[in-house]
């Protein structure tokens, strides 16, 4: 069997000539189990790993506030953080709902303007991590409400946090 030896780089590349059966990738301290998804030839399988999707919510009201509420990245895992999705049921008014994501206390976004942004009367904001940002084992998320809105706060805030 041939194993892997790195995690791929990103969404769209795909591990190759492993067992059909089952799969793990191991190599330089990193291991992550592996499933089999379809590829776009008929006979031929690739592995993916397994998605780790977690979700912070935030029930009523938005207020500015720094995050507390820590998730850990208990796996032995090195995973790649891929995409943030943040959702409000009750749409901010007259400005956006901004999100921070932190990885260990550091936003995982260099550019400011590239957290997710909920606009004015929208609902949803969906981002693509920055490149090669890693969630190492033991190694925690918060996520902070850097904006709240205008006129109308955003309410019922919910984050997802998806990494592979």
């Amino acid at each position: 069997m041939t194993v892997p030896r790195r995690l791929p780089r990103t969404q769209g590349e795909r591990i190759r000539n492993v067992d059909r059966s089952h799969a793990s990738m191991s190599g330089q301290g990193m291991t992550a189990s592996a499933r089999p998804v379809t590829s776009g030839r008929a006979a031929a399988q690739v592995y993916a790993p397994d998605p780790w999707v977690q979700a912070y919510t935030y029930p009523g009201p938005l207020t500015v506030t720094n995050g507390t509420a820590r998730i850990y990245n208990e796996t032995p895992r090195v995973m790649g953080l891929r995409q943030i999705r943040a959702a409000v049921d009750t749409p901010p008014t007259g400005a956006a709902v901004i999100v921070d994501v932190r990885v260990n206390g550091a936003s995982i976004f260099t550019d400011p303007t590239a957290r997710p942004t909920i606009d004015a009367g929208q609902n949803v904001a969906v981002v693509t991590v920055p490149p090669r940002t890693l969630f190492l084992p033991d190694d925690y998320i918060t996520v902070d409400v850097a904006q709240v809105g205008g006129g109308t706060a955003g309410a019922d805030l919910t984050v997802q946090i998806r990494a592979v």
